[in-house]
């Protein structure tokens, strides 16, 4: 029976934490990124932190993405990075996760791409050592490759596996080469915790069942790009939003109480918030349904 617990990413805000939990979704992800960014780029607007006292007390099991690749790929993408920004880096991603008390899953700085292996493993250590309370998460990259695999499985009890990366690598079958690739970290090390990164492809989490863990940002996209997943007749069927409009209002009351929640009882939403807000929830309703059939419930 399948029991890959799909964390649910963009929990960042309260507003959003709220839809989560309103859903029913008990497996969150968020990334640090946006609450620390302000240290290092002046003048950047930063949410606000109390919301991991709620992720603490209302989600099963929470991942702290490290935020890098935003880093990276965002704003700073035309940026020099250098050894001292990642340590600073990490510096302020722990005094984050020590000041607010945080107590998930933290996943490490895995900066390989632009400091090599070698330097992103003395990071692995040090964040290991200055988080002794916590259980990080190590990402394998194809940087890495298998002699670096085989250590990170020495040295981890969770470990995370870019996907993204797998499918970049050329003339190999990218599913074949992942399910053997993941069975081989299993046998390697039984009890070791296993995150998919990013992996929401159904064909993958039934044959990978086994694993621990995986994060999907699916359910943003009903309001990004008008769309959601939704099984019909049997089948994953990829729907656009105008086309159940009509259905929004099965949503109305939730979306009033999340409303309420943030600005009080004597509130009520905007007719565009009220779309925005039920948009969600059909979407988180309807994932959570293929999620549960195919990988594994939220209880």
């Amino acid at each position: 029976m399948s029991n890959v617990k799909i964390h649910f990413a963009g929990a960042e805000t309260k507003a959003m934490s709220y839809l989560l939990k309103e859903s029913n979704i008990n497996y969150a992800l968020g990334t640090v990124h946006n609450f620390i960014i302000n240290q290092f780029e002046k003048e950047t607007k930063t949410y606000d932190p109390s919301v991991v006292k709620y992720w603490n007390e209302n989600f099963k099991s929470t991942i702290l993405d490290s935020g890098i690749f935003t880093l990276i790929y965002g704003a700073g993408k035309n940026k020099v990075f250098t050894k001292d920004t990642w340590l600073n880096w990490q510096d302020t991603y722990v005094d984050f996760i020590n000041h607010t008390g945080y107590v998930g899953y933290p996943v490490e700085v895995d900066a390989q791409k632009i400091i090599g292996s070698e330097e992103t493993w003395k990071l692995r250590e040090r964040f290991k050592d200055m988080l002794p309370n916590h259980q990080p998460i190590n990402v394998w990259h194809a940087q890495d490759g298998k002699k670096g695999l085989d250590r990170m499985i020495e040295f981890s009890d969770y470990i995370a596996v870019s996907l993204g990366e797998i499918r970049k690598l050329n003339g190999i079958d990218y599913k074949d080469y992942t399910i053997k690739m993941i069975n081989y970290i299993k046998n390697k090390k039984p009890n070791i915790k296993i995150h998919l990164l990013a992996c929401t492809e159904i064909s993958l989490l039934e044959k990978l069942n086994f694993v621990t863990s995986s994060d999907s940002t699916s359910w943003l996209v009903v309001n990004k790009f008008g769309q959601f997943k939704s099984i019909q007749n049997g089948k994953i069927e990829t729907l656009k939003k105008d086309e159940i409009l009509d259905n929004l209002h099965l949503y109305k009351d939730k979306a009033i109480k999340i409303y309420q929640q943030l600005n009080g009882l004597e509130s009520y939403p905007s007719e565009r918030n009220m779309e925005w807000q039920t948009s969600y929830l059909l979407a988180l309703d309807e994932l959570l349904k293929i999620y549960s059939k195919y990988a594994g419930t939220q209880n």
